[in-house]
């Protein structure tokens, strides 16, 4: 776990709780904004010069967004005893086998 996660991990256990179920429905809840700031930023794509302010606007609302889902991720991980480097070699891993074995991890 890097130093940023364990920082992480402290603040989100003293403020909130490590209760998962607590933290899956709060991912939930983020996840749903997160849909809805895709779907105000893919409206404005491609990109051009009429639309340059509200695409930038919708963009970095779908930036925070997607780091409130990162950083519940983050604790949920945490609380589970992983960390986000774990997650992601796992993820690759399991990527990368599938391509010659579709059904590895299903």
């Amino acid at each position: 776990m890097t130093d940023l996660e364990r920082k992480v991990s402290i603040y989100f256990n003293e403020r909130y709780d490590d209760n998962l179920q607590h933290r899956f429905m709060k991912l939930n809840s983020e996840y749903s904004e997160l849909l809805e700031a895709f779907g105000a930023y893919y409206k404005n794509v491609p990109l051009t010069t009429e639309n340059y302010n509200e695409h930038q606007r919708t963009k970095e609302h779908l930036i925070d967004e997607l780091g409130d889902v990162v950083v519940i991720l983050s604790h949920i991980s945490s609380i589970i005893g992983t960390d986000f480097d774990n997650l992601l070699i796992n993820a690759l891993v399991k990527s990368k086998v599938r391509e010659t074995n579709k059904n590895y991890l299903k």
